[in-house]
């Protein structure tokens, strides 16, 4: 069961790193470019709420996914002022920290990903290997017979039987992370 979490969460994990990346690319290009204009500070707490609420997300399916206990920190950063508080975003570990999280989630979770997909391939090759239209099937192998894929579909249970130790050591290293960079502790 710890296997099929840890492929969902790796699932989720590139669904979430995907709007992650677009949230962090947008917000800082946006930000970055009215760095000169009084209109920094709204897009600062705006990211800073954007990248809270992705992180809050992610956390949401680390613990209910990964079995952790990680409550993000607020999505708003406080200040004594309105200037003090738009300071404070850059200021805040949490913020960069969440940041970091956002970041790894989508490379970190296409590495198991990637050996699933690979042992699918190889297991399915008897069903699908007679309608491809060139005997190099997946690049690397020629294939002409039911016979010469059955070292393939070996190869793929061998990988798949991989994978599944991958994930296993993927839910630990995601869960460390998610412990480290969206506990609400700076």
């Amino acid at each position: 069961a710890e296997t099929y979490r840890a492929l969902l969460y790796a699932l989720a994990g590139v669904v979430l790193g995907s709007v992650a990346l677009a949230v962090l690319l947008a917000g800082w290009i946006v930000t970055i470019v009215f760095a000169i204009t009084p209109l920094v500070f709204p897009l600062l707490f705006g990211l800073r709420w954007a990248v809270g609420l992705v992180a809050a997300a992610q956390a949401g399916l680390a613990n209910g996914l990964l079995g952790t206990r990680v409550t993000p920190a607020l999505h708003t950063t406080r200040g004594a002022s309105f200037w003090s508080r738009a300071l404070n975003v850059l200021r805040d570990a949490a913020f960069w920290k969440q940041q970091a999280h956002l970041l790894l989630t989508w490379p970190l979770a296409l590495i198991p990903l990637a050996l699933v997909w690979w042992a699918g391939q190889l297991i399915t090759l008897p069903i699908w290997y007679r309608w491809v239209d060139s005997a190099d099937v997946l690049g690397f192998l020629d294939i002409d017979t039911f016979v010469e894929t059955l070292p393939a579909l070996g190869l793929g249970l061998v990988l798949l039987v991989a994978a599944a130790n991958v994930l296993r050591q993927y839910a630990a290293v995601t869960r460390r992370l998610a412990a480290s960079l969206l506990s609400g502790d700076p």
